[in-house]
């Protein structure tokens, strides 16, 4: 275990970004689930990204770049994983539109977002019945 202070603010920081999104997209949900006729929220992959982008204060250029420091590869794990549930685009098409990468990349960001989010114990399923 890595008990080096820098890592620790690092992953607090992420955590708190990450709890900010999840309150958008579960507000964004209720919103639209109001309203006449909805059937089911769908969000595109562009919105996806933005709300990623603004959250993690990195650029769309710098999502689809070929950088790999930490900051920008959890944002663009993070839109693989959102845009693999709330789209119904492949993991081809994902990687296609961001940045042209290959179907395994996608896939394995997913993976890797999974183990993160368990990592700093973050349960996606009870925050959102904390939310209902």
């Amino acid at each position: 275990m890595n008990f080096n202070p820098a890592v620790i603010a690092m992953r607090n920081a992420t955590a708190v970004k990450f709890e900010r999104f999840i309150a958008s997209v579960v507000n964004d949900a209720a919103l639209i689930a109001q309203m006449p006729g909805d059937k089911g929220y769908r969000p595109r992959l562009d919105k996806i990204a933005h709300r990623f982008c603004r959250v993690f204060n990195v650029s769309l250029t710098e999502i689809r770049s070929q950088r790999r420091d930490s900051e920008v590869s959890m944002a663009r794990q993070a839109i693989y994983y959102w845009a693999w549930r709330l789209t119904e685009l492949s993991s081809s098409q994902i990687g296609r539109r961001m940045g042209n990468r290959d179907h395994t990349t996608v896939l394995y960001g997913i993976r890797t977002y999974r183990r993160k989010r368990a990592a700093m114990g973050r349960n996606l399923r009870e925050l959102r019945r904390a939310a209902q």
